[in-house]
């Protein structure tokens, strides 16, 4: 009931941003435009806050805390979930990725140091691969 209201509440507010950015006088439409720009910001300062967490959870893996590592990236996946659900590429992308971090966390258990290696690089590239997505996302 509560998010209903929200989502109502979200979907009026943007209504009226956009009919002010549009049709607005001179004042509102430079109200707007300004209000615009700081959500631009505020989302490009979340993926940015999102992409250095990743860079963290890269050096834990590099320092053998695969499990915490794998973990945290794991929750981001899920988080993207939602974000990527009408955007077949993006979803495509995020399955690969989901697929892949299930693939190390399988391989990491019975590893020796040698394939630890090969699995770090695999990890890195998970990593790239989820800015990339999380880049993708922003300019949507």
């Amino acid at each position: 009931m509560i998010g209903r209201i929200l989502k109502i509440g979200l979907v009026l507010v943007a209504g009226f941003l956009g009919y002010t950015y549009f049709f607005g006088n001179a004042e509102e439409k430079a109200q707007s435009r300004e209000i615009v720009g700081d959500i631009g910001q505020a989302g490009k300062k979340i993926f940015g806050k999102i992409g250095n967490m990743l860079n963290k959870q890269k050096d834990n893996f590099d320092e053998g805390r695969h499990d915490e590592a794998l973990a945290t990236v794991g929750k981001e996946l899920d988080k993207l979930k939602d974000k990527v659900k009408n955007d077949r590429l993006l979803e495509k992308s995020l399955d690969r990725l989901t697929k892949e971090k299930e693939k190390i966390a399988e391989s990491i258990k019975e590893a020796s140091p040698e394939d630890k290696k090969k699995l770090k690089d695999r990890f890195k590239k998970l990593i790239d691969g989820t800015k990339d997505l999380l880049n993708d996302l922003d300019k949507e």
